[in-house]
C-alpha cells in the first residue's frame, strides 16, 4: 500500500513537471485567489450542508465576495468569470480523481487560457481608460436576437452592432456626455437595476450594491451624477433618485419616472404620476430648491411622457396624446382603445412652455423615446410599425422621415456626437462600482 501511494505522488509530479503541464500550473497559480475564494466556498457549503455545492449555485455568492473583497476585480464580467471556474474547476477534479494527474493540453489550448488570463488580469484597465467613439452614434434597443440587447449603429442606420450580447434583457441606454461610458438597465442578476458599460470594449459592471428596481437613468452633463426611476419592488410606487460617482449613497429627489437632466445642470424634467385620474405631465424640479412646476398649462391634456432636452437647454421634446381617455378607462387593467392609441406623437416645446409645436404626424401607435439630436436638427423616436416598435429619424427643418430600424422590435433611440461632447479623461473611481451623494451647488 505505501509502496504504491508513493507511486501515484511519483507519477503526478512527473506529469506536473512536464514544460507545457508546468505552464498551465503557472498559469493556475496567477488565478488563485479566484481558486481559493471558489475553494472556500465549496467548503463551507459543504460543511453547513453535507453535499456539494456545484460552481452554478456558488457562483452568484462568489461574484459578491470578489466585488466585497477585491474591488479592483469589479470590472470582471459574469461570463469571463465563469468561463474561468469552470476550467479550474475541471482540472482539478481531473488531477485528484484518478492516477492521471493533470491533463495534457495542446499549445494552442494554452494559448488560448492565456487570453482568458489575460482578459481577467486586465479588464479594469480597459474600463479605466475607455474610449468614446470617433464619429456620430445611436444607442438602442433590439430583440432581433431572441432577447433585449444594446446596439449602436450610425446617424443613417448602418454598421448595427449588439454591444452586450447577453441572455438578459438589456434596455433605457444611455450614452455618458464624454461617450466613453454608456448606463443601461438590465434584470441580469434577478431585478432590473443600472450597470455601466465600456463602449470600446463592452465590458459591464453593476452600478448599486443593494437590489432595488432601477430603470429610466439620465447622466448629469458633467457626467459626475445620474438621476433614475426608483422603486422597491416591482409595481411599487416610482421615485426619482441621484447619486453621485463613488458612492452607494442614494437621494430622494421626487416622486416620478422618466428624468431628464437639464444641460446646466440646475432642473430635472420628470413625468408625475397621480394615480387618481392617471395624471401624467411633464414636469420640471429644481434640484437644489426642490421646487416643481408644470411645462403645460394645468388645462392641457395629460399622457405627457418621455421628456428629452434639446443641447442648448432652451428647448424640451416629449411625446403627448392630447385627446381625452373614455372617464371609466384604468390603464392598470383596461387596454388602450385603438383608434386612442394611433393619436400619440412628438412635441417640442420652449422651456418656459411657450411655443408648442408637434413634430411627427399622427401616423401610428406609440410614438415614444423622443430625442434631440445635438445639433438640434434630427429627432429620434420610437413608433410601431406593422405590430412592431421600429425607430425614426425626423428632419426638423424639411420634415423627411427616415425608418432606420427593420428587424424585429428596436426603441430607445440616444444620440452621441464627438463634435458635441466632453473631454474624455481616465476616471479611476470607475474601478469601484459605486455611486453617492448629490453635489450641493
Amino acid at each position: 500500500m505505501k509502496n504504491r501511494k508513493q507511486k501515484r505522488r511519483t507519477h503526478k509530479h512527473q506529469i506536473r513537471e512536464h514544460p507545457q503541464n508546468m505552464r498551465l500550473g503557472n498559469m493556475f497559480d496567477d488565478l488563485c485567489n479566484v481558486y481559493n475564494h471558489f475553494l472556500k466556498l465549496e467548503q463551507r457549503y459543504y460543511r453547513i450542508y453535507g453535499k456539494y455545492a456545484g460552481r452554478y449555485r456558488l457562483q452568484p455568492h462568489l461574484t459578491k465576495l470578489i466585488q466585497r473583497t477585491h474591488q479592483h476585480w469589479a470590472g470582471i464580467s459574469r461570463d469571463t468569470l465563469d468561463a474561468v471556474i469552470i476550467r479550474i474547476d475541471t482540472t482539478y477534479q481531473r488531477f485528484f480523481d484518478g492516477l492521471c494527474g493533470l491533463p495534457k493540453f495542446k499549445r494552442k489550448d494554452c494559448y488560448r487560457f492565456a487570453i482568458l488570463i489575460l482578459l481577467v488580469l486586465h479588464v479594469s484597465v480597459s474600463l479605466l481608460f475607455a474610449k468614446a467613439p470617433t464619429t456620430p452614434k445611436i444607442l438602442f434597443t433590439s430583440a432581433r436576437d431572441g432577447n433585449y440587447d444594446i446596439y449602436t449603429m450610425n446617424p443613417d442606420g448602418s454598421e448595427q452592432v449588439n454591444l452586450t450580447q447577453h441572455r438578459a434583457a438589456d434596455v433605457d441606454a444611455v450614452w455618458s456626455p464624454s461617450g466613453d461610458q454608456i448606463l443601461f438597465v438590465s434584470d441580469r442578476e434577478g431585478v432590473r437595476d443600472l450597470y455601466l458599460m465600456d463602449p470600446d470594449t463592452s465590458k459591464v459592471q453593476r452600478v448599486f450594491k443593494k437590489d432595488a428596481y432601477r430603470d429610466a437613468p439620465t447622466w448629469s452633463p458633467d457626467g459626475k451624477q445620474i438621476a433614475y426611476t426608483y422603486a422597491d419592488d416591482l409595481g411599487a410606487a416610482s421615485f426619482i433618485y441621484i447619486a453621485t460617482l463613488g458612492k452607494q449613497k442614494e437621494e430622494l429627489l421626487v416622486r416620478g419616472f422618466f428624468p431628464a437632466w437639464s444641460p446646466d445642470g440646475t432642473e430635472i424634467a420628470y413625468v408625475t404620476y397621480v394615480p387618481i385620474g392617471h395624471d401624467r405631465r411633464v414636469t420640471l424640479v429644481d434640484i437644489r430648491t426642490r421646487k416643481q412646476k408644470r411645462v403645460l398649462p394645468k388645462e392641457a391634456m395629460e399622457w405627457q411622457n418621455h421628456p428629452s432636452w434639446s443641447k442648448t437647454g432652451d428647448k424640451l421634446i416629449f411625446s403627448w396624446n392630447k385627446h381625452p381617455l373614455p372617464p371609466d378607462f384604468n390603464p392598470l387593467i383596461d387596454r388602450f382603445p385603438p383608434a386612442w392609441r394611433n393619436k400619440e406623437t412628438i412635441y417640442i416645446v420652449n422651456r418656459d412652455g411657450t411655443d408648442l409645436q408637434q413634430l411627427v404626424d399622427e401616423a401610428g401607435p406609440y410614438a415614444q423615446y423622443s430625442k434631440l439630436s445635438p445639433n438640434g436638427e434630427e429627432v429620434l423616436y420610437t413608433q410601431e410599425i406593422n405590430g412592431d416598435l421600429q425607430i425614426f429619424k425626423l428632419n426638423v427643418n424639411s420634415g423627411v422621415r427616415t425608418q432606420l430600424t427593420d428587424t424585429s422590435r428596436n426603441m430607445q433611440g440616444d444620440w452621441f456626437d464627438p463634435a458635441f461632447a466632453l473631454p474624455v479623461s481616465p476616471q479611476p473611481q470607475l474601478l469601484t462600482t459605486t455611486w453617492g451623494k448629490v453635489k450641493r451647488r
